[in-house]
């Protein structure tokens, strides 16, 4: 019988992903090239919910202190035209670049068919949301 083995860590040096940049509100940020795992699981149980959770985990994954400073900054002014939803689409591009795949946005489009009788709303609400989007991160 033949011994199987893989080393991950050799795979993840080779790999090595850059920094992630993006602007918000005129300011331009850096946050970690990778995510790892203790932040994914800290995030989903600290009990904190909505955009309180998608914005600690936005800070999380800041690449320094200077840059969570200025994000904090940043989400308290008032002169600047900074969302929640904004906050929302950082956290979902910043976990699509983490697991190279895109989430699929609810919508409110008529593309969902209307329950019937033998559909169950939790098959209807498994199909909504994808369990790794952001929502379903701070929902868990």
């Amino acid at each position: 019988m033949s011994e199987q083995f893989k080393d991950f860590d050799a795979a993840r040096r080779e790999h090595r992903r850059e920094p992630i940049r993006f602007r918000l509100g005129g300011e331009d940020f850096t946050a970690q090239g990778f995510l790892p795992v203790g932040v994914w699981l800290e995030t989903a149980t600290t009990g904190l919910r909505g955009w309180e959770a998608i914005l600690a985990f936005i800070r999380e994954q800041l690449a320094d202190d200077d840059n969570r400073q200025r994000l904090d900054a940043l989400v308290r002014r008032r002169d600047v035209e900074v969302e929640a939803g904004d906050i929302d689409d950082v956290g979902a591009w910043l976990l699509e670049c983490y697991t190279a795949r895109p989430f699929e946005r609810r919508s409110a489009s008529a593309e969902s068919p209307p329950p019937t009788s033998d559909t169950s709303r939790a098959a209807l609400a498994a199909q909504e949301e994808p369990e790794s989007s952001p929502s379903a991160l701070v929902a868990s």
